[in-house]
């Protein structure tokens, strides 16, 4: 069936509606205001034009004189069909975005198994990072809007630190604000690349593929794409 035949019988079966019984709706008036004024939206679009909107027009007319609107409601109706009376929302200009990923690393944990009285925090990916048993990872995301700028930190977490008392957010807060700019490659901040000074084991698993950072390019703001 091609769009012709489509839109034929379509037209058919709408005129078809004309000899169908009338329909009796019990609604509340409140229903009615809500349907009106959804009614008078759609009316008030510049393109809506035709037969269908008039007739829609003068039910929406006939709708406000049966239902008891007080005066107030119906001044309010009113307004509605009046472009003086509306309301310009401008449209906010598009953030321009500047993402970066930055990871840090937490020591926290003596060789020994106990705890350090000083844990130390680098701003480098651990290079046994693989080993799961020694680091637990946590991924934060920091957003936040300045000057026609929208930025956003990925924050990749690793510890030695199992479960601290204060929770892993608390641990890494100071850390996830500390930005360096403009970051690292996201390939060298997760966990499924190795970088070339990275390790790995055969008990950690599969071993993930190196990355080559000649594969990716800085943009003209500095961020890597």
């Amino acid at each position: 069936m091609n769009e012709d035949e489509i839109a034929t019988r379509f037209v058919n079966e709408l005129k078809q509606l004309s000899n169908e019984p009338t329909i009796r709706l019990a609604i509340s008036p409140l229903m009615v205001w809500q349907i009106i004024c959804q009614l008078q939206l759609a009316l008030r679009h510049p393109e809506n034009t035709g037969i269908a909107s008039e007739e829609t027009r003068r039910f929406v007319d006939t709708l406000v004189d049966e239902i008891p609107l007080s005066n107030s409601l119906k001044e309010l109706f009113s307004m509605g069909w009046n472009p003086e009376h509306d309301h310009v929302i401008e449209s906010k200009p598009e953030l321009k975005i500047r993402e970066t990923h930055n990871v840090v690393a937490i020591y926290g944990m003596n060789e020994d198994g106990t705890c350090a009285e000083r844990p130390i925090a680098e701003f480098f990916r651990p290079q046994d990072w693989g080993d799961k048993d020694r680091w637990h990872y946590e991924f934060f995301r920091l957003e936040w809007i300045s000057n026609g700028y929208k930025y956003i930190n990925n924050c990749h977490c690793y510890t030695d630190i199992k479960n601290p008392e204060c929770g892993y957010p608390i641990l890494f807060a100071q850390c996830v604000a500390t930005i360096l700019y403009p970051g690292k490659p996201p390939q060298l901040c997760g966990r499924e690349f190795l970088d070339e000074h990275d390790f790995w084991c055969e008990e950690w698993g599969e071993m993930p593929p190196y990355y080559d950072p000649e594969d990716e390019d800085f943009d003209e703001d500095g961020i890597y794409e």
